[in-house]
């Protein structure tokens, strides 16, 4: 509609957003290039995305029939500390009355210090919820493709259990970010 009233062209590619500290996501978009050469978003978003980068796909020219769309991409970049560094941070944190008693009680496990803490430690979860949420999103993008065109769908009750599902697991999964962030093991 904005090529026929003002010229320019269609430019499709991907919007690609950070959840920092640990995840990708790459959205198929198109935006539309003025006849000046300037490339201007013209879809309004329902919430803060905070920054976006738009990065131009070529293998997608401008009459590109947006319907055929590659579905959305997202990739884990977290890794979490390795585990044996975390455990001697976590010693070298200690005070010398909480070293003495963690040792105390390793000698009457039988174990090592990084041993008894390393079997107390909480696991990172945030890899897991992570891995979850980006196959979440695939198998309900693969659901919604599966309905038919985009647009109007008739939604039945796996696409309402997967939506409901990517909802409730997107806060928690940017509260595990928030911790990530502020360096505090999660």
């Amino acid at each position: 509609m904005k090529v026929a009233t003002a010229g320019g062209e269609p430019v499709h590619g991907w919007n690609v957003v950070e959840w920092p500290p640990g995840l990708l996501t790459a959205e198929f978009h198109c935006v539309w290039k003025s006849p000046e050469g300037e490339l201007i978003e013209m879809t309004p978003k329902p919430w803060p995305w905070g920054r976006i980068l738009f990065v131009e796909d070529p293998n997608y020219p401008a009459d590109f029939n947006f319907e055929g769309r590659p579905r959305n991409r997202r990739h884990r970049t977290y890794e979490p500390v390795a585990r044996e560094a975390r455990l001697h941070a976590q010693i070298d944190a200690m005070t010398e009355s909480q070293r003495a008693y963690e040792e105390g009680r390793a000698a009457k496990a039988g174990l090592s210090l990084t041993a008894w803490l390393d079997r107390k430690a909480v696991p990172d979860v945030l890899v897991s919820a992570i891995d979850e949420f980006i196959a979440l999103c695939q198998d309900f993008e693969a659901h919604y493709d599966s309905l038919g065109a985009s647009g109007s769908i008739r939604a039945d009750a796996k696409f309402i259990a997967l939506a409901t599902r990517r909802q409730a697991l997107q806060p928690r999964l940017r509260q595990l970010m928030g911790l990530a962030v502020k360096g505090q093991v999660i």
